[in-house]
């Protein structure tokens, strides 16, 4: 029998034996034709390849705009080339947040940089990095010739000077007053400022009026804030943050308009709010092999969310401890795009690596292990007798030496909903140019509620189209 749904995203429910599916480093992708194999296809997310080891770490933020790249790293501030050399312009101070960078372009020749509190300018003609230009700030953006930056503790958002990030006007600022809840979150998106408090958020437009540019749309207020400062991203379609408001927290919306879009299903807000510590939660976006990706990593909650628009599915990206066998939150936490390359930093060292689907391996070169945990195979709860189940897959794809070299697949199961799990058994998936390959298990025994689980952890790409059941 075709097992198709065997193909799907992640959907972790708060009864796992109703519905517990897992895609980890796999996403789907639909065969658009609709003339494929089957509707849906598993790709594994992109390995990464180390371009970069800064003298510092880690990684806290990056910035790419007309052949420049800028990294805080640990508490300096880094260019990198495209030779895989890098230069230290200065430094900046630390805190728990992440830093933020942006640039006032040819107008203005300069990159606004906020960490631990302090406001910086880099100037891209003579390279130097300024004194503090502003103080008690926590993120920074850029509209229209002026730079912005957002004071939460007292819920002001300073603007700049016009194209002139040295100069700020003490008077030259905007103090929350529909709401009373500070803001917490500044993100500018479609020539929109986007100002999000802890259960409330504002939209801002520039107005062209004087001495402050920028007011309130009245229609932007949305009765929805933010989990944590940094739980949010500027997608491709505009921004996607983790809400939270005076009468819960935890799902995920992306603007429509001035109306926040629910994006998120209930799989995905169980694991959310399940979560311990989620201040801590960061978000980026990136498009790749034509999906959009928003990523929301949980440091200390061990979780990874990915959300892709090209399938409104979410799937979750995670790295695998092997001291500990034990997946953790994704490494990889920061993203700009350059050098015609994904660049990403890495949350925990002070390396920089280059994203490629045509690389297999994950930071540090850890394994970057696939799983895929099947939707439920019952029957009413009568027995079902499993004599072969087969994995319709890229075969023939082996390195020639090393890891990989006779790359397998892992089997296991579970025959009471996912509670306790069999042994594992292994398959070949083909060394080099064995394109016949096939991936089978047989005489896999009877139960009630059957959930399969495969995993792949060798270096070589790993596109699984279909799976196969013989059963009765």
């Amino acid at each position: 029998m075709n097992f198709s749904s065997f193909i799907g995203p992640s959907y972790r429910s708060q009864s796992g034996i109703a519905e517990g599916e897992r895609s980890v480093n796999w996403y789907p992708e639909i065969i658009e034709t609709q003339q494929g194999k089957n509707r849906w296809i598993l790709l594994p997310v992109p390995g990464v390849v180390r371009r970069w080891t800064l003298p510092n770490g880690p990684c806290r933020g990056m910035f790419a705009q007309d052949g420049r790249v800028i990294v805080v790293a640990g508490p300096d501030i880094v260019e990198l080339f495209d030779d895989d050399t890098y230069t230290v312009r200065g430094n900046i101070a630390v805190d728990q947040y992440p830093a933020t960078l942006c640039s006032n372009g040819a107008g203005g020749g300069e990159v606004f940089i906020t960490s631990g509190g302090q406001g910086k300018i880099l100037n891209l003609t003579t390279n130097v990095v300024s004194g503090v230009v502003v103080s008690a700030v926590r993120m920074g953006a850029f509209l229209d010739g002026w730079f912005l930056a957002l004071d939460p503790e007292t819920s002001t958002l300073h603007i700049s000077g016009s194209e002139d990030g040295l100069t700020w006007n003490p008077l030259q600022i905007i103090q929350r007053n529909t709401g009373g809840d500070k803001w917490q979150s500044l993100l500018v998106s479609h020539r929109l400022i986007y100002l999000f408090g802890s259960q409330s958020s504002d939209v801002y437009y520039n107005a062209g009026t004087s001495p402050i540019p920028f007011e309130a749309i009245q229609e932007g207020f949305m009765q929805q804030g933010i989990l944590a400062p940094f739980a949010l991203t500027d997608s491709e379609d505009g921004p996607i943050w983790i809400g939270q408001s005076s009468h819960g927290r935890g799902v995920v919306y992306q603007a429509d308009g001035y109306t926040p879009k629910r994006i998120s299903d209930h799989g995905v807000e169980h694991q959310i709010q399940s979560y311990a510590t989620v201040n801590d939660a960061i978000g980026f976006s990136q498009q790749d092999q034509g999906h959009g990706f928003s990523s929301f990593t949980f440091p200390t909650a061990l979780g990874s969310w990915a959300y892709d628009a090209a399938t409104t599915s979410w799937h979750e990206r995670l790295f695998w401890n092997a001291p500990l066998v034990s997946y953790q939150a994704a490494r990889p936490l920061f993203h700009c795009f350059a050098f015609g390359a994904h660049l990403v930093g890495d949350r925990s060292s002070a390396d920089i690596y280059e994203q490629s689907v045509t690389q297999h391996l994950d930071v540090g070169g850890a394994v970057l292990r696939c799983l895929r945990r099947s939707p439920h195979l019952s029957n009413e709860h009568r027995w079902i007798t499993i004599k072969d189940f087969t994995l319709d897959m890229d075969t023939g794809v082996g390195t020639t030496s090393g890891a990989g070299a006779n790359p397998q697949a892992m089997l296991r199961w579970s025959n009471d909903g996912g509670m306790t799990w069999s042994n594992e058994h292994w398959a070949d998936i083909g060394k080099q140019g064995a394109y016949g390959t096939r991936v089978n298990w047989t005489r896999l025994g009877r139960g009630r509620d059957r959930v399969f689980e495969v995993v792949i952890s060798d270096p070589v790409p790993r596109r699984l189209i279909n799976a196969y059941l013989e059963a009765a």
